[in-house]
């Protein structure tokens, strides 16, 4: 076990690579400076999170156990946790001087010091709130599970992000888990925390038992709490009569005859200053109603130490946050209740002092054998069925009611989709729900309301007059195999898609590829189509899903990039973290919209508060290429990659065609080289694809990824590229197996210089460069221009307002909505196929062409 210890640039000190290893503390290594005594407590509430530890004195290491320099270690989770010491003494225990740290999770101390910008941020999700929370704190959201509805978001400036958050969390009822990520030199690479709704294994099986697990168990049953009916009141006096049958109070008659004895009801009065809706009143009341309609009982558990807990053992240690079963079968009646521990000590030099708490008790009925042999064999049968069918009812439990024969609409309506799984009720996740509401007049989809109302659940809330009147609502439930799709047609065309790519997988490599998503989340113009988006590059990563695919790109302008910063990375995050939940190596090519650039310029006059300069783009569009294996330099921040498709002998390289100096500044104090007027390659990517080639055995293949087509094929470029002439040259010297010297450049730029160099190989020969890839135009074009008999191949644009082939056929709400290509490549037969998902090019389902090799 080692304990890191680093310091950090104090003027910088939210910056991940601002953070230096200056010592190491091993209880392994035989002359390494021990640590001992050591002891971290964290809690479920308000993620506190302490560690404190000793060491002696007469180490060199002592030196840098420093209030402000920071630990690190690697925990039961596999994840590295971030401590900043707050506190240190020095003391003498048994003639030796110690010091004794005390420190506290960073993320908590960052938070703190961190005031939320001011803002109103209107209906944003949580990870959008999340964003702007923490845009100043270097702290990063990498996974986020649903948790709920939009909610309003406000920040008046003087709130610490902790506390933000905090509320934010109470209101999503989430759980955070922070920790940093390690690269193999013990680096920090990146500050992450996830939001998910219960952080731990979920339920373990662990079982803590009287006599053996636990020393002691009191229940102390009370019906002081008791109520069988309640009355409600909101905001201004509001009740909730429409809702119930026009009565003001909601009765529980099954409660009151068991726990009241059927006499006179136990009538709860509850105020919701807050609540402003009928329909809001009138689910806080039931919800409330079913929180005190039965006895009340209160548990106090004393546990033993943690490592004589039965079920736990040395390589599977408990987490906080681990649902688990506390029985005592001699109480009578039994106790079998769940559990979560809520807190947990853990020491890694003294297993005597780990401990957990137990809370949150959930009391649970006692199964019996023959309970379990008849839900075991109903299982069985379940199983057996190869092709279930599933059954959706829609049901209103609110909204409308039949007076004189005649249906009236009485306020919003709660639409509840009840499935059926061969005739037995099923539950799932809100991504399986898929609404539709269509217009009985017109028949037309309502596609903005479909997506506002998308991977919300099995409930939506809807207005009467659409439901009684109006609307047709319908709900597709897509079974555990399509958690991705948003929409049944678009799961009819991932079928169509994965069949052709079933065909093409043993000769071919598969590439899924997207280009142009656009997405935003506050667009001024065409907002539902660019919000939309994201339901578009799943259908990429359910096609990875449902069958083997060597790669994933992005090919550019994944944001749209006219918003203010925190937005435009949160909308970054997003698109990263929704594609790199594919079954396959993902790689992202910047476009010219993925800085902000534009967003700058509207907000501050292009001067370059509101870029997302190249280290943060690096740090969020790289996120995941160690572990995929994808090579990129980590000294460069520019986006080139390359990955290999090793049995298919391809190489996949993406470059950066923005790869722009974002410093310097012109005689208006504005960046001189602004996206939306520049692009460019500076040496080091330029030298990087020289060394890249030679690498490339002489019986593989090569596609390149750019975001702009290259080599002449725009004939309309509004666009100056730096450095192009050098690119160009070294792909063709090594498609003809010739020479490139970069002092044969006709255009220079003193701003982005390059390296006297000769890229020569002549020694391997012609080199099979199959294709280029691009996006940028919004249309489909294939040419054979500037790289021989190489194709230069782009793809039109995912986003579907942004269509400049046929924009009135991409509508939402049809398959057209969307557009993407999956393209097929084989080495051996110098063959592509682009097999199109969504809209297609002169009605043509594949497009071929012969590679360039």
């Amino acid at each position: 076990m080692n304990l890191f210890i680093l310091t950090a640039d104090a003027s910088s000190r939210y910056a991940a690579d601002d953070y230096k290893t200056v010592a190491v503390l091993s209880m392994d290594a035989p002359k390494a400076c021990p640590f001992y005594d050591d002891l971290r407590t964290e809690k479920l509430e308000d993620f506190s999170d302490m560690y404190e530890f000793s060491i002696p004195s007469t180490y060199g290491e002592a030196q840098h156990i420093i209030r402000g320099n920071y630990v690190v270690f690697r925990d039961e989770t596999a994840k590295y946790r971030l401590f900043r010491i707050y506190d240190v003494e020095d003391t003498i225990y048994n003639g030796i001087h110690v010091k004794r740290a005390y420190a506290e999770n960073a993320f908590v101390n960052d938070l703190l010091k961190t005031l939320v910008p001011r803002a109103t941020l209107g209906t944003v999700n949580f990870r959008d709130a999340f964003a702007h929370c923490l845009s100043n704190s270097g702290w990063q959201i990498k996974n986020a599970e649903w948790l709920g509805e939009l909610q309003n978001q406000e920040f008046d400036g003087l709130t610490t992000a902790q506390a933000a958050i905090q509320d934010i969390c109470k209101n999503y009822r989430g759980e955070i888990d922070a920790y940093v990520e390690l690269n193999s030199a013990n680096k920090i690479i990146g500050k992450y925390f996830d939001l998910v709704a219960e952080r731990g294994n979920g339920d373990s099986g662990k079982r803590f038992e009287y006599r053996r697990d636990i020393i002691g168990a009191t229940r102390k049953s009370s019906d002081a709490d008791l109520y069988t009916a309640i009355k409600a009141r909101g905001k201004d006096g509001i009740t909730f009569t429409e809702m119930n049958n026009g009565k003001d109070t909601i009765y529980d008659s099954a409660a009151n005859d068991l726990y009241n004895g059927g006499r006179e009801y136990l009538v709860k009065y509850v105020e919701y200053s807050d609540i402003e809706f009928p329909s809001a009143l009138y689910a806080e009341a039931k919800q409330e109603l079913d929180r005190c309609n039965k006895p009340k009982n209160e548990y106090t558990i004393d546990t033993v130490l943690l490592e004589e807990t039965a079920g736990y053992t040395e390589e599977e240690t408990p987490w906080l946050g681990d649902h688990v079963r506390v029985v005592d079968f001699e109480m009578v009646p039994e106790m079998t209740i769940g559990a979560r521990i809520v807190e947990k000590q853990t020491s890694f030099t003294d297993v005597s002092k780990n401990a957990v708490v137990l809370g949150e008790y959930v009391e649970i009925a006692n199964v019996t054998p023959d309970e379990i042999a008849k839900l075991q064999s109903n299982l069985t049968n379940l199983a057996n069925g190869l092709q279930p069918i599933y059954r959706v009812e829609i049901r209103a439990s609110a909204g409308t009611v039949a007076r004189n024969g005649f249906l009236q609409t009485t306020g919003d309506a709660v639409l509840e989709a009840v499935v059926y799984k061969d005739n037995v009720r099923v539950t799932g996740t809100p991504e399986q729900y898929v609404w539709e509401k269509t217009y009985r007049k017109t028949g037309e989809r309502d596609t903005e309301w479909e997506a506002i109302n998308s991977r919300k659940g099995a409930i939506v809330t809807v207005t009467s007059e659409d439901y009684a009147n109006n609307c047709d609502f319908y709900c597709h439930f897509l079974d555990d195999t399509f958690n991705y799709v948003a929409t049944s047609y678009f799961k009819t065309e991932v079928d169509r898609v994965v069949s052709e790519i079933e065909k093409l997988k043993s000769t071919h490599a598969i590439i899924a590829t997207i280009t142009d998503t656009h997405y935003a989340t506050d667009a001024l113009e065409d907002a539902a189509a660019k919000e939309r988006s994201l339901e578009h590059i799943r259908n990429v990563v359910e096609i990875t899903h449902q069958v083997d695919c060597d790669a994933v790109v992005h090919v550019g302008d994944l944001i749209d990039g006219k918003t203010s910063k925190a937005l435009a990375l949160a909308n970054l995050r997003a698109v990263v973290k929704t594609l790199n939940t594919s079954d396959a190596p993902t790689m992202f090519v910047k476009g010219n919209h993925d800085d902000n650039g534009l967003g700058d310029v509207r907000s501050y006059g292009a001067k370059g508060d509101a870029l997302i300069k190249p280290k943060e783009m690096a740090s969020i569009l790289r996120s995941e290429y160690l572990q995929k294996k994808i090579d990129f330099v980590s000294e460069d921040n520019a986006s080139y990659c390359y990955y290999d498709v090793d049995d298919k002998k391809l190489r996949v390289i993406v470059l950066d065609a923005w790869d722009i100096r974002y410093d310097l500044l012109d005689n208006e104090k504005k960046i001189k080289y602004q996206s939306r007027k520049y692009a460019g390659f500076q040496n080091e990517q330029i030298l990087w694809l020289t060394r890249i080639l030679q690498t490339v055995p002489s019986d593989w293949g090569v596609v390149v990824f750019c975001h702009m087509a290259l080599g002449g094929v725009l004939t309309n470029n509004s666009w100056t590229v730096i450095n192009e002439e050098c690119i160009v040259g070294v792909l063709n010297a090594w498609r003809d197996g010739g020479t490139y010297k970069s002092s044969t450049m006709k255009s220079k730029n003193k701003d982005h210089p390059v390296d006297e160099f000769t890229a020569g190989y002549d020694l391997r020969g012609k080199g099979k460069l199959i294709g280029i890839f691009a996006g940028h135009t919004h249309k489909d074009v294939a040419k054979r221009v500037g790289f021989g008999n190489a194709p230069t191949i782009l793809s039109n644009c995912s986003y579907s307002a942004g269509d400049n082939d046929d924009s009135e056929r991409r509508k939402l709400g049809t398959i057209n909505e969307d557009c993407f290509d999956v393209i097929a490549v084989s080495v051996d037969k110098n063959d592509i196929q682009m097999i199109r998902f969504g809209a297609r090019f002169e009605d043509r389902a594949i497009r071929q062409y012969v590679g360039g090799a």
